[in-house]
């Protein structure tokens, strides 16, 4: 704090509620207040009783794990011709559970959570270009960078490509 007269109370008040705060006296003209995500303003009085007021700021949602984030392991094409790929993947850091959402780059709503057990995964899907979102326990979010599921890559050989659609799935 700078300017006023010792010594200062202090009331850090939600944007949403501003009577919903007490003071506090705080020693000299620095101090720490803890409190959880969301807008605030910080209201301080001096010695004199002359008050102001911050500009509402935001306190971030922080994950006591450290962020969240998305790491690709495995991209498998088809093996059929009108099957589906698979991704594999890691979640590291944040806090469990998880939910992870594939979409498709195109169209990024259109896809719905899904929770998962343990940090690593498979998910299977059709050929495409998508990104894998993931949202941690603590609502904290991370997104992988886009990437491709190749589509089915055909023998060359009509009767091999036949084969391996009927016999290995089940066409």
């Amino acid at each position: 704090l700078t300017g006023g007269t010792a010594p200062y109370s202090v009331c850090l008040a939600p944007v949403d509620d501003p009577a919903g705060c007490t003071l506090m006296p705080i020693v000299g003209s620095e101090g720490t207040l803890e409190a959880p995500s969301g807008s605030y303003v910080l209201n301080v009085i001096d010695g004199t009783g002359c008050a102001t007021e911050s500009s509402s700021f935001v306190i971030p949602l922080s994950d006591p794990a450290g962020a969240v984030s998305v790491v690709l392991k495995t991209i498998v094409a088809p093996v059929c011709s009108s099957g589906l790929g698979s991704l594999s993947f890691a979640l590291t850091g944040g806090t469990a559970p998880y939910s992870v959402c594939l979409a498709p780059v195109d169209d990024p709503s259109g896809c719905t959570l899904m929770p998962i057990v343990g940090s690593e995964g498979t998910l299977e899907a059709p050929s495409g270009n998508y990104v894998l979102s993931v949202i941690d326990g603590t609502g904290c979010t991370a997104e992988s960078s886009s990437f491709v599921i190749p589509s089915f890559q055909s023998t060359g050989n009509q009767l091999a490509d036949f084969i391996q659609d009927k016999y290995c799935c089940n066409k």
